[in-house]
């Protein structure tokens, strides 16, 4: 997934692949982090997977902390 407004720094998927989390620099000199998840959807040609967003982090002055809040709110991540 591309951002317009953020580098991505750090990226991991949940054991299953079905869930990404991207932990982004911001172009302001702030981070943040988001969730995608990896959702199959039925429409009238058929069934596809798309990737949609999950959970959205709020700002942080560094990457540690964005990392350390990843952590505690995504459940995935703490068993990964």
């Amino acid at each position: 997934m591309d951002y317009c407004h953020a580098d991505v720094v750090w990226k991991t998927a949940s054991p299953d692949g079905r869930r990404e989390l991207h932990l982004l620099a911001r172009h302001d000199g702030l981070f943040e982090f988001r969730e995608n998840v990896l959702t199959l959807l039925d429409h009238a040609q058929g069934s596809e997977e798309v990737w949609l967003p999950g959970y959205s982090s709020g700002l942080f002055r560094t990457p540690g902390e964005a990392e350390r809040e990843a952590r505690n709110a995504i459940g995935w991540l703490r068993v990964a």
